[in-house]
């Protein structure tokens, strides 16, 4: 069934055939197909991990460069960046823990490795506190 008609005040052009039609022409088009991407569990989750995993990087990134200038903010914004590490290992492991096998498998694979990276820059960067 065809469901659009296309009016234009002077022309109307097709998909199809981009020649321009005479003014006042009818244009029949069919009804355009729409398709949805439908996320899955580890999808969503995963998500929600990136969110806490960009957060924690950035408090990681903003801690570094404070330490690196022996700001009196460093000391503040170390432990911001653990805090926000604690909350990225919190969201992982309950992640991990409450979904399907396949699903926990996903999320290990996809931001297991991200998180120990930053788990270990993290780590070093306590070293400061020990220094300061």
């Amino acid at each position: 069934m065809l469901s659009r008609i296309l009016f234009h005040t002077h022309r109307v052009v097709s998909r199809d055939n981009p020649a321009v039609r005479p003014a006042g022409s009818i244009l029949l088009q069919p009804p355009l197909a729409r398709f949805y991407v439908v996320k899955s569990g580890a999808d969503i989750k995963i998500d929600d991990l990136q969110e806490q995993y960009m957060i924690a990087k950035d408090e990681f990134e903003i801690a570094v460069e404070e330490t690196s200038k022996k700001s009196v903010y460093a000391r503040g914004d170390r432990e911001t960046a653990r805090e926000e590490l604690a909350r990225l290992k919190e969201l992982y492991a309950a992640a991990t823990e409450d979904s399907e096998a396949s699903v926990a498998a996903e999320i290990k694979k996809r931001v297991g490795q991200r998180v120990r990276e930053l788990e270990g820059a993290v780590e070093e960067l306590n070293k400061a506190d020990l220094e300061d």
